[in-house]
């Protein structure tokens, strides 16, 4: 259900691209950032960089 939500939170703002990256939920919260910078680690693991980080709710409403 959390990933479904996470789908459809980035198909609502419309940003269908790689920059986009949003966490899994955890305690209500996730974090979503549209500025996203992946790269794979040193044992092959993704990471994720950005400046502008901001969380969000189970129905997608900005958290400040």
């Amino acid at each position: 259900m959390e990933l479904i939500l996470l789908i459809h939170f980035a198909s609502v703002i419309e940003h269908p691209n790689d920059s986009v990256y949003a966490s899994w939920f955890e305690n209500g919260q996730a974090e979503v950032t549209f500025k996203a910078k992946k790269y794979l680690g040193i044992e092959e693991h993704e990471h994720v960089e950005s400046d502008e980080w901001f969380n969000i709710d189970r129905k997608g409403n900005r958290i400040e």
